[in-house]
């Protein structure tokens, strides 16, 4: 019986920067299909006046996605599925009554990388601030947000070891010269989103981004679970960036703002990213 890593066939290939569907249920498969980067997404329902995401963000993100496709070009997969064979597998170590909701959650989507730069351009966190990706995945969120800003951390958080340790090999291959955050700070960690020791990361960080989109949620949109989660572990002030999904307001977190921009997993429907401020207990 091959490994599960071992079962993620076309993790030989080079992976595009979205990807479609990874659906995993009892014997997890990952599908990879390419997709241009999204154009045009903006707000006012797209057209160019009131634009959110600008030309210029879409230039600097056309730059950063070919940059991260010859970085992950030069990954040894092999060395990369080898080292994630020696993980234990958080999706495997949940209690009972979690599994079938985790496995769930085993669908991975990425967010438009043009539409991920104006959100931190509206952000503009200053240098001292650190940075957490819930659900990293390959890591390239984290890759482009230390290219494009400094921070004092930028850190990933991601359940699955196969890409996990894709994104590690990347980490070992960008050129640190081209990063604006220190390649120290930078670091891809597994582990699993509600798990009690994934609080500190929470606590340690001052903006929290999500690409929720493929998170599950009792009636499809509020993420109770992980709102329950950050409200235990966030500092005052702290500030959460949930796309297509949202938190629950009745802990206390404020919407600040909602911005809207392309979304790659839908033809039909903008990305909607909600940006709340943590206010603390």
């Amino acid at each position: 019986q091959p490994s599960l890593s071992r079962q993620v066939s076309c993790l030989g290939s080079v992976p595009q920067l979205r990807a479609g569907p990874i659906i995993c249920s009892s014997k997890p498969s990952l599908g990879i299909r390419p997709t241009l980067l999204a154009r045009g997404g903006a707000a006012g329902g797209g057209s160019d006046e009131g634009r959110f995401v600008t030309d210029e963000d879409e230039r600097v993100a056309e730059e950063l996605q070919e940059w991260l496709e010859d970085v992950f070009m030069e990954v040894d997969y092999e060395k990369a599925l080898d080292a994630a064979d020696l993980e234990e597998d958080p999706r495997f170590e949940q209690d009972e009554a979690d599994a079938g909701s985790a496995l769930d959650e085993f669908t991975y989507g990425e967010m438009d990388l043009a539409f991920f730069l104006a959100i931190l351009r509206h952000l503009d966190p200053p240098p001292t601030a650190s940075f957490l990706d819930i659900g990293s995945g390959r890591g390239q969120l984290c890759l482009a947000a230390a290219r494009v800003r400094p921070w004092s951390a930028c850190r990933g958080v991601e359940l699955m070891p196969e890409v996990l340790h894709i994104g590690r090999g990347a980490l070992e291959i960008a050129d640190p010269s081209l990063l604006k955050t220190d390649a120290a700070a930078l670091e891809l960690l597994l582990g699993d989103m509600y798990a009690e020791e994934t609080q500190a990361l929470y606590t340690a960080s001052d903006v929290v981004f999500v690409y929720a989109t493929c998170l599950s949620s009792e009636d499809g949109k509020t993420l109770k679970r992980l709102s329950d989660a950050l409200a235990a572990s966030l500092r005052p002030g702290s500030r959460v960036v949930i796309v297509n999904k949202e938190l629950d307001t009745s802990l206390p977190f404020t919407l600040t703002d909602t911005l809207i921009g392309p979304n790659p997993d839908s033809v039909n429907a903008d990305a909607r990213a909600f940006v709340y401020t943590f206010e603390g207990q």
